[in-house]
């Protein structure tokens, strides 16, 4: 009788453990959407954005920049427009703060979100691409953004992506100065205000150079990891990518 109590005590933990891991591990999403996106400040209608930056900054969700074709679409001859505005819905706002612009429009960079802010890293428009790296953060006593520029790219780059593990940013794919490019660059926020803080070049990653991949920066077992997938690839000689 003792074992089979003994038995019974160890099976209610198992089943009990099962559950509690069940219910922890569970991906329990609640969707809700928010207002749209206000049109431009010269703009009478929001016509969407492409590949804008976005991150959150002190509780703010900030989306920049990005493109769209607000004439006539792409397949009809339109000319593809980029922007410079700034959107904040401050955290428990129901409605988008306006009146804040980047210093140049600009589309098709990589955001990360960092403990100081939003950080937009390089991108392009109709007339070039950027090196840029610009950080965006909430100021919520003054209830305005803040600008700062961090140390440029050493190259204009366009089209990647990037993540962060701790204080460090990683950037790979796109384009370098107009070129497919396995570029693999680092950033060490935690040197600022030394003479280090600066990109810094790590082993090109393999296989083919890709535009637009998605790069994800994920806690491991015994390391946090960096993975780099999807995009898309073209000969360099291609006319039509």
């Amino acid at each position: 009788m003792k074992t089979l109590k003994v038995l019974l005590f160890i099976l209610l933990l198992q089943l009990s453990f099962s559950a509690y891991a069940e219910d922890k591990y569970k991906n329990n999403f609640n969707w809700s959407e928010f207002e749209a996106l206000p049109p431009a400040a010269d703009m009478a209608k929001q016509f969407g954005l492409a590949s804008p930056f976005a991150g959150v900054s002190n509780g703010a969700i900030i989306v920049t920049g990005g493109c769209n074709f607000p004439d006539k679409s792409a397949i009809d001859g339109g000319t593809k427009r980029y922007y410079s505005d700034i959107y904040i819905l401050p955290k428990n706002n129901k409605r988008w703060v306006t009146g804040f612009n980047l210093p140049y429009t600009v589309a098709y960079g990589a955001s990360v979100t960092t403990p100081e802010g939003l950080l937009c890293i390089g991108g392009n428009n109709n007339e070039t691409g950027f090196n840029n790296v610009t950080l965006l953060k909430w100021n919520t006593t003054s209830a305005s953004i803040e600008i700062k520029e961090y140390p440029s790219l050493p190259f204009k780059l366009t089209q990647c992506s990037a993540s962060i593990i701790g204080d460090v940013i990683y950037v790979a794919g796109g384009e370098a100065d107009g070129r497919l490019d396995n570029k693999f660059l680092t950033l060490d926020l935690s040197q600022q205000k030394t003479s280090d803080f600066g990109w810094k070049f790590l082993a090109d990653f393999p296989g083919d150079a890709r535009l637009q991949p998605i790069v994800v920066a994920q806690n491991g077992a015994e390391s946090a990891n960096v993975y780099l997938f999807g995009g898309s690839s073209f000969s360099q000689d291609s006319e039509i990518p």
